[in-house]
């Protein structure tokens, strides 16, 4: 009975080593399919960096809120060289201040989202890019070959425990 379930084990494990290797010698997991997967990643990552790069929606609405800021400044500016300024002037002067600071804070917002995204998408390329420069040494050094020699070694010692496991059996 023990030998019979030794069997069966053996003849499982054979199938799972042959079915790794019809895998692998499809394509599936091989350093070349994965070196152009990751050079699929790397072609997305640049494009979207482009594409962030030439975002001329983002870039006018930096733009935009630079000139709403100076206007702001503007205004602030008049009312603080009013010489002996009225109550209701210093009120508008805090007003004004206060517009201004908001609008200022809105614009260094909208700076930093963008150079924020600017550097997260640098980072997507940098990687993408040592991910493929990983599997050209890997592909150089011949890995595809040693993975496939290592499934078929795989494949004759199972081959080799259902044969000994059948033979005491």
């Amino acid at each position: 009975l023990r030998l019979e379930v030794e069997l069966a084990a053996a003849e499982q494990a054979l199938a799972e080593a042959r079915a790794a290797l019809a895998a692998y010698s499809s394509g599936g997991d091989t350093p070349a399919a994965q070196r152009s997967r990751a050079a699929q990643e790397l072609a997305a990552a640049r494009a979207e960096r482009e594409a962030l790069l030439n975002d001329g929606a983002r870039l006018e609405q930096i733009e935009y809120l630079q000139w709403i800021y100076s206007l702001a400044e503007a205004k602030h500016g008049e009312m603080v060289a009013i010489p002996n300024p009225s109550e209701q002037d210093v009120d508008n002067t805090w007003l004004l201040r206060i517009d201004m600071l908001a609008k200022r804070e809105s614009l260094d917002l909208a700076k930093m989202q963008y150079d924020t995204d600017k550097r997260a998408a640098e980072h997507r390329v940098a990687v993408a890019a040592r991910a493929v420069a990983a599997l050209d040494a890997q592909i150089a050094a011949g890995l595809g070959d040693i993975e496939r020699q290592k499934l078929e070694a795989d494949v004759a010692k199972a081959e080799a425990k259902v044969a000994i496991t059948q033979e005491a059996l």
